[in-house]
């Protein structure tokens, strides 16, 4: 099998997928009446009997203008749309993006009276549920997670004012504790952050041991509510009209599962930030944004997303403040109620070379491990990262034997030495700079 002999990239590695047997979405098959369930399921993590109706900023229509769009914008908009899922509406994303003079005179219209209004058409806050499986073989609801795939050109909506409006704002608020869903963050950055700062802690002389403790929200992005964001949107720097419209995006949603020829029913939802459209993590960002430890010093929180990690030194002669951080998670997380999952929660001890674990006093409420693994990197007590190397090894030689069977199939070593930077060298790198 050749690589000219294919359509193109895309097909070419759907060929790849297929003779190295490789798992998809396809093998998990579920019937009507757990997608009936799962739909019930996501419909009831996002409404909230409690609900309280976000108030709107007033806005000087004199001294402040709203923000619009030009034709040429909207144009380039139209055009740069890639391929996507189709929404509700049906309209698939070519449509758009082939007809994009034609389109563009008439959207500018309608997106600009939809900013100067803050108004969202309500067929664009509608969304269908894609349910992803959490693992494997998923078996109970909770090991789905729910992506809301809008109309095509909501999301291009969505995007564009990001660009071009909202951007800045969001950008300006996040502290520096933030990696995800910002420009220049990553979880490479965010793991290098944890890594310099517990060994610069073991460095110092009277340092025995750093704790490293773990945060686990539960159902983070669905618990949000739009009361507390809509306080944390209005003390913001962005523009009066954009609060307003983007708080209107998240009034009067509904969603429900389409999924392998199942349509379910409707559900009405008054809560959480939407996973799967351009505004859902930069809500999220800033709605966690005051999320900091400020009664220890020298306790750094480091945040992806929702995953948090707590790293407090344990110091001679000095009282463990563990205890304290957690409480102070913890009042956080009740004041904004966004809930921990505390049987998620994990702590571990990193000691310095020499030291035991007797110069470290317990302290109760989360579970203990030798290891725990952070953002797809194991940490160890050792500071050694024995079990996270030989298991990207064990990842490179399965990869290795999938490229071993594709040369038995006629790939060229062309496409061989593409897969094996792809596959392999893409484990070993990494592990170079743990």
């Amino acid at each position: 099998m050749a690589k000219s002999e294919c359509t193109g990239t895309s097909q070419w590695w759907k060929n790849v997928d297929f003779l190295s047997h490789k798992r998809n979405r396809a093998h998990i098959i579920l019937d009507n009446e757990f997608k009936e369930n799962l739909n019930d399921y996501f419909g009831e993590l996002c409404w909230g009997r409690d609900y309280e109706q976000p108030t709107l900023m007033e806005i000087d229509s004199i001294t402040i203008k709203a923000p619009q769009l030009s034709i040429t914008q909207v144009k380039n908009a139209l055009l740069k749309i890639r391929k996507t899922s189709t929404g509700p509406d049906e309209i698939p994303f070519w449509v758009w993006k082939e007809n994009a003079d034609v389109f563009a005179p008439v959207m500018t219209k309608i997106w600009n009276e939809s900013l100067f209004t803050s108004t969202w058409p309500t067929s664009w806050k509608i969304a269908h549920i894609d349910p992803l499986s959490k693992v494997e073989n998923p078996k109970e609801y909770c090991e789905f997670r729910g992506i809301n795939v809008t109309p095509v050109t909501g999301r291009c909506f969505e995007r564009t004012v990001y660009h071009y409006h909202s951007k800045r704002s969001f950008e300006a608020e996040l502290s520096s504790s933030q990696f995800a869903y910002r420009i220049g963050g990553c979880s490479t950055d965010a793991l290098i952050k944890l890594q310099y700062m517990y060994l610069k802690e073991l460095e110092e002389p009277n340092c025995d041991a750093v704790r490293l403790i773990a945060m686990d929200f539960s159902k983070a992005f669905d618990n949000v509510k739009h009361a507390k964001l809509s306080e944390k949107l209005k003390s913001s720097s962005m523009n009066p009209y954009l609060v307003n419209w983007h708080l209107n995006f998240l009034k009067d949603r509904r969603q429900r599962i389409v999924f392998q020829g199942a349509t379910c029913k409707w559900k009405d939802i008054n809560k959480g930030v939407m996973q799967g459209t351009v505004t859902g993590p930069h809500f999220f960002n800033l709605f966690i944004n005051d999320l900091e430890i400020k009664n220890c010093s020298n306790t750094p929180l480091v945040k992806f997303a929702d995953d948090s990690s707590l790293l407090v030194p344990i110091l001679k002669n000095t009282q463990d403040c563990s205890s304290k951080a957690i409480d102070e998670f913890k009042n956080w997380s009740e004041s904004n109620s966004l809930p921990l999952n505390e049987g998620k929660c994990k702590k571990m001890i990193i000691l310095k070379k020499g030291r035991s674990e007797d110069c470290v006093s317990p302290i109760y409420g989360f579970e203990r491990h030798s290891s725990l693994e952070i953002l797809g990197l194991t940490f160890e007590m050792t500071s050694r990262f024995e079990k996270c190397v030989k298991k990207k090894l064990v990842k490179a030689n399965k990869c290795l034997f999938v490229i071993r069977k594709l040369r038995n199939e006629g790939y060229s070593q062309d496409e061989l030495d593409l897969l094996f930077r792809s596959l392999v060298l893409s484990q070993l790198i990494p592990m170079a700079y743990q």
